[in-house]
């Protein structure tokens, strides 16, 4: 028979996972990600790009993301048993998801350091590559979310946090591939 401390151990594993995991993702993007140059620099024709952003896809952000996080996870509650480990378990897999999200389609979408060159041409002043998170790079991660979410759903209850931070990283490195075989190889585009 299992001591106490065994089985301490044993169901707060996932703890150690998230700490690993977290290690790993804050490295990468140290080393990886900044933000949009076309974005992020400042200028009279960022000013009014920004604006714009701002107009036309910030609110779909806000929208998006507040279904993710709040949406998913009451919609969760329903469980009688798992009502209040659902909405932790759902925030700690969407802020997973996205994490990985952007690190994942981000290696397969590389940018040279100056946004007027792709990687990899002769005039790349760099070979370090970036990956350029902007307001669309973080709606295309809310919706790798939402699937992971609508398997969150069928199997909460019946998982343990563990597994559902291993679903989490391989359905969202899952997902990705089939966006970037449907989308760049097929040509398929939900309109959504």
């Amino acid at each position: 028979m299992a001591s106490g401390r065994e089985k301490t151990m044993k169901s707060s594993s996932h703890i150690f996972a998230m700490i690993f995991l977290q290690i790993i993702i804050v490295i990468l993007f140290s080393l990886f990600v900044r933000y949009d140059p076309k974005t992020a620099q400042r200028s009279e024709k960022s000013v009014e790009n920004g604006d714009g952003q701002m107009k036309d896809t910030y609110p779909i952000f806000q929208d998006v993301h507040v279904m993710i996080f709040l949406g998913f996870g009451f919609l969760m509650t329903f469980l009688k048993k798992y009502g209040l480990s659902a909405v932790s378990l759902n925030l700690m897999c969407s802020a997973l998801a996205i994490e990985v999200f952007t690190l994942v389609y981000g290696f397969f979408h590389l940018h040279c350091e100056d946004p007027k060159f792709s990687l990899g041409s002769s005039a790349c002043p760099s070979s370090w590559p970036y990956i350029d998170v902007n307001v669309g790079t973080m709606i295309s991660a809310d919706f790798a979310t939402a699937a992971v979410l609508i398997s969150f759903g069928v199997v909460l209850g019946v998982t343990s946090p563990l597994q559902l931070i291993v679903m989490t990283v391989f359905e969202t490195i899952i997902f990705v591939v089939n966006e970037i075989i449907g989308r760049d190889f097929i040509g398929a585009v939900d309109a959504g």
